[in-house]
């Protein structure tokens, strides 16, 4: 995969990016690095006498033997299923999700519900007509939230 290094800032942007992607810079003068798109078929021209049918099927860059994943993407590579054993095809699987963003979904489905009923039950206690409404307003949400998420539970289990 080809990329154009930004001359201002040192970013790597599509090959056919015209301007940098972070700081606006022109790509005119930008220097590409990788195989171009176009020359990445599959010919002994392209890979010399060190030929290989392992190519990354996302980027098509050739895998080094025995990749668990193209150093060009980062995309994880696994034998085909149901390929002869004379055939190296590689298919490329989509990226494994990473469990720190669901994780932090779920923590924050519990908590802001929570939150919400702590600082509306406190906030409708208060002297002011506005914060009192607001905190009412929490207290509500919160617990609407909470019913929901109660609901969605027994359903989806």
């Amino acid at each position: 995969m080809a990329v154009k290094i930004c001359p201002s800032c040192g970013e790597g942007n599509k090959e056919h990016a015209v301007i940098c992607i972070v700081c606006g810079t022109s790509l005119k003068q930008a220097s590409l690095q990788g195989t171009l798109n176009a020359d990445k078929e599959m010919d002994t021209s392209l890979y010399g006498s060190r030929r290989t049918s392992k190519v990354c099927s996302h980027c098509r860059e050739p895998l080094e033997e025995g990749a668990m994943k193209c150093k060009y993407c980062g995309t994880l590579a696994s034998r085909a299923a149901g390929r002869e054993s004379h055939n190296h095809h590689i298919e490329v699987l989509p990226p494994v999700p990473d469990n720190t963003a669901m994780t932090l979904i779920m923590i924050s489905t519990i908590l802001i519900p929570i939150t919400g009923l702590i600082i509306g039950g406190v906030a409708s206690f208060n002297d002011d007509q506005d914060k009192r409404d607001s905190g009412k307003m929490l207290l509500f949400l919160g617990l609407a939230i909470l019913v929901i998420q109660i609901i969605l539970f027994f359903i989806f289990t």
